[in-house]
């Protein structure tokens, strides 16, 4: 069977942009030949600085015949519903279409007999309509054309069956691009343009022009040459995939290149050093031996050599070592200020329009630690000169070049200016945990110092009505909030929310009231991090709906107890009390003294027995007793049910008893609404 052959040559694409690019042409390809009857075997896309290219094996030479059908009004529909249906479907009369009697009622219907048309015949349209329909996150025109493109469109290569498709785009302003069998390879390296006639002639070719067709494969080269550089000179290369993706992106026949910066610059801290040569110069380092950072380099070139690389080296040496230099001289320069005289100038930075200035966020942050300090036994003094100096890194020459240091060299310079490790190790902290995957400071005072600042920016953002709405999250407040939750967990914080941030509140000079709400917000971020974790969402949901939980590590404790001890017999007890209240509506509450009955005297003992033990033993947190006492009280509920007519007809009677079903559950409810179970 025959196979189809298509990639768009151009200039060079952004390496981000050429997977991503080449996934969804390929996904609406197969659309396109599924919609149009012509089904394949196999497809594949391949990607690389200058072509996206598409490759389609097993097509038939025609497409199937078919019957299109298309449906109409209702019978009853007016007149002109009726015409234009006519009118679409190339209809003079109903008598041609079918009347169909539907769920809906009568339906008019239409068929058309498609007969299929040779394959060659239908790709021209249809690899036009992909072109056409394909969207960049940026795109260019070029010369007088109208046609837009991430970079200017050289070449269209169409091949079916072995041959080029007759076809071509149109550019606009007289200009087009014909569909060729024509490719070519390495701009500098390659042997001009060559015909293909299909992708294993293209991939052979293209190495004859070095040039390597699959990324994987670039990837691969990259990899085995960088490692087998570091193994032969007893270094450790620093991994980074994200990196290798990208210069994998950047060439088409990639040589690895060693170099070597000035030891001089090995003073200035090894996260600089390497993000200045990955941002700026895309090299990876390495280690030496001991762990230390070595002054070696490794580029990804895009050419071959003569002189063993020599120029090429000494022209990235000199590059480097200019970049290296600026780096070096941020860092002195930060050096040459003590990390305290920088804080006046947070107050020039803003940190939203409605909740003040970075100094006025330190400000707010300092009451708030030293609270929780004393909360949790921890040194008020060390939490506090933390939170004075964690932000101070913001006004540095080094951050301002690098943003992604920011914390990072806040910890050196306070290290180096001899503050205590706790508080530097805090200043390096305090934006985590990132992400779910991120480390969690462990450190009384490093978690102290996270927590504060992602508490302050929630609160804020809650008192100016700033919520995360659908799909927007503009300043990450569903991070922070995942981040005040695995900061809780994961260090077992006693911790009560509500009281930590209505205190915080006052802080603010804004009018609202913020914690209920952002409780529920953050139960939310920890509901969803419990069903990563196997728990039940009705299971959660229950413990949400019965008492208010303001301490996290409380209500994980609740969740899981009740996930385990959980019965079935004790859900339908449950449910069936509380049906039984529901369809009661309303009715007195208060059980009058004594009961008559000996059935409603047993429940109602076992009811004033059960229901202190169950408050004292949920102060005490001990949720798996609790249980037992519901297990108990689940036996005697039961019994209850067989002795007695809730819904006897005398009406005190009655309320005694929906009274006594109300007091059991509402003894659940101090556990879990099991009402939520099964939704």
């Amino acid at each position: 069977m025959p196979d189809l052959l298509f990639e768009l040559f151009s200039e060079e694409i952004p390496a981000r942009m050429q997977s991503g690019a080449a996934k969804k042409m390929l996904e609406s390809l197969e659309r396109k030949l599924g919609e149009a009857g012509l089904k394949f075997d196999q497809s594949e896309a391949f990607y690389g600085p200058r072509r996206l290219t598409l490759a389609i094996a097993g097509l038939p030479d025609k497409q199937e015949d078919r019957i299109e059908e298309r449906k109409g009004p209702k019978e009853d529909a007016s007149d002109q519903a009726i015409q234009g249906f006519l009118r679409g479907a190339g209809l003079v009369s109903l008598d041609d279409a079918e009347l169909r009697a539907t769920e809906k009622g009568n339906i008019w219907f239409t068929k058309k007999y498609i007969q299929g048309i040779d394959t060659k015949t239908a790709l021209p349209s249809l690899l036009l309509e992909l072109i056409n329909e394909h969207s960049w996150p940026k795109s260019q025109r070029w010369a007088k054309t109208s046609f837009r493109w991430v970079r200017p469109l050289r070449r269209i290569l169409a091949v079916f069956d072995g041959e080029a498709l007759k076809g071509h785009l149109e550019l606009g302003g007289g200009e087009i691009l014909p569909f060729t069998a024509e490719a070519e390879g390495h701009r500098f390296l390659g042997n001009g343009i060559f015909q293909v006639d299909s992708v294993k002639t293209l991939e052979k070719r293209l190495g004859d022009h070095f040039c390597v067709l699959r990324a994987d494969e670039r990837r691969k080269r990259i990899e085995r040459q960088l490692r087998s550089l570091c193994d032969a000179a007893n270094l450790t290369l620093i991994e980074d995939d994200g990196l290798l993706e990208e210069v994998a992106g950047l060439t088409e026949w990639p040589v690895v290149v060693q170099g070597n910066f000035d030891r001089d610059f090995l003073d200035v801290p090894e996260e600089c050093l390497l993000l200045s040569m990955k941002e700026h110069q895309k090299y990876f380092g390495a280690r030496n031996p001991n762990g230390s950072l070595a002054n070696v380099f490794f580029t990804v070139s895009n050419m071959t050599s003569d002189d063993d690389y020599a120029a090429i080296r000494a022209g990235n040496q000199r590059v480097l070592n200019a970049r290296l230099s600026d780096a070096k001289f941020f860092f002195e320069q930060d050096l040459s200020t003590p990390l305290d005289s920088s804080l006046p100038k947070l107050e020039n930075i803003v940190f939203h329009a409605k909740l003040g200035s970075v100094a006025d966020k330190v400000r707010r942050m300092k009451v708030l630690a030293g609270g929780l300090a004393k909360t949790m036994g921890i040194d008020e003094d060390l939490a506090v000169r933390a939170i004075v100096l964690m932000k101070a890194d913001l006004v540095s020459s080094m951050v301002y070049e690098f943003p992604e240091l920011q914390g990072l060299m806040g910890s050196y310079y306070a290290r180096i200016a001899g503050e205590d490790q706790s508080v530097s190790s805090a200043i390096a902290a305090h934006y985590q945990p990132a992400g779910p995957s991120d480390e969690c400071p462990s450190d009384p005072v490093s978690c102290i110092a996270a927590l504060v600042d992602k508490i302050d920016t929630l609160v804020g953002f809650w008192l100016i009505d700033q919520k995360p709405t659908g799909s927007k999250d503009p300043f990450a407040l569903r991070r922070a909030a995942l981040g005040v939750v695995r900061l809780i967990r994961e260090n077992s914080l006693d911790i009560d929310l509500s009281a930590v941030l209505t205190a915080h509140v006052s802080t603010y000079e804004l009018d609202g009231e913020i914690s209920d709400s952002l409780i529920n917000f953050l139960i939310e971020r920890l509901a969803v991090q419990l069903r990563d974790e196997g728990i039940r969402f009705d299971v959660i949901q229950a413990v949400q709906g019965g008492v208010t939980e303001t301490k996290i590590n409380r209500f994980v404790s609740r969740v899981q107890t009740t996930q385990e001890r959980l019965s079935d017999d004790l859900v339908a007890a449950y449910k069936r009390a509380a049906n039984i209240l529901e369809k009661a509506k309303t009715f007195s509450k208060t059980v009058s003294r004594p009961l008559a009955d000996p059935a409603d005297k047993t429940f109602g003992s076992e009811l004033d027995r059960a229901r202190p033990v169950i408050s004292d033993l949920m102060a005490k947190d001990d949720f798996g007793s609790v249980f037992d006492v519901l297990a108990g009280l689940r036996a005697k509920i039961d019994l209850y049910f067989d002795s007695v007519m809730i819904n006897a007809d005398d009406l005190e009677l009655r309320n005694q008893r929906l009274s006594l079903l109300a007091d059991f559950v509402g003894a659940v409810n101090e556990v879990a609404d099991l009402s939520y179970l099964g939704t």
